[in-house]
């Protein structure tokens, strides 16, 4: 499930045509089917207690990654319990020559996604499906000796069960009860 990001970079403000959640933290409980949008900054990698970020196994994923620093950052997702591993792996690729020209990235089979470099002012844009299997996935920047403090949890969890043909819910713009319901999340509807 190796997701590379090579292209999908911006260059300063907000974007504005994606789902922000605030602290990052992402409810996916009836989202079935839909791309889940988080917005990450720099600064809360390296806050205490980053963002914990939550999705459904197999859930699309879109995570916007904005540097707000004034140096080079990236965001890498790891295999489950992976963190330690691809720390060490990053530290030591950062002693090689050439080690910018990877990103800092180590190539190691726990990296699941990546992004490039992401310079001073930059956004950049990753999608990937989440992993199919239950757990706490680390996310982090491989920049030298960073992935110690800037770095999170992407929580995936089980995707909610429903009924014997019981259709998936849809999602309703905010502030609308979902298709379906009346006001107040009342079943009913036009004509009921």
């Amino acid at each position: 499930m190796r997701r590379d990001s090579q292209d999908d970079v911006e260059s300063g403000g907000e974007l504005t045509d994606l789902r922000t959640f605030d602290g990052g933290e992402v409810d996916a409980d009836g989202v079935a089917g839909l791309v889940v949008a988080v917005t990450v900054t720099e600064g809360q990698l390296v806050e205490a207690g980053a963002p914990l970020l939550t999705v459904q196994v197999g859930q699309m994923v879109e995570v916007v990654f904005m540097n707000t620093d004034e140096m080079q950052h990236n965001f890498v997702l790891g295999a489950s319990g992976a963190l330690e591993a691809i720390g060490a792996a990053a530290d030591a690729l950062a002693a090689l020559p050439g080690a910018v020209n990877q990103g800092y990235v180590p190539d190691v089979a726990q990296v699941l996604v990546k992004t490039p470099l992401v310079n001073p002012g930059q956004t950049v844009r990753v999608q990937f499906k989440a992993p199919d299997a239950v757990g706490q996935y680390p996310y982090m920047c491989t920049f030298p000796a960073h992935w110690r403090i800037m770095n999170g949890v992407l929580n995936v969890v089980a995707a909610p069960v429903r009924g014997r043909g019981a259709a998936p819910p849809v999602a309703a713009p905010a502030g609308q009860a979902p298709a379906g319901q009346g006001p107040g999340g009342r079943a009913g509807g036009r004509g009921q």
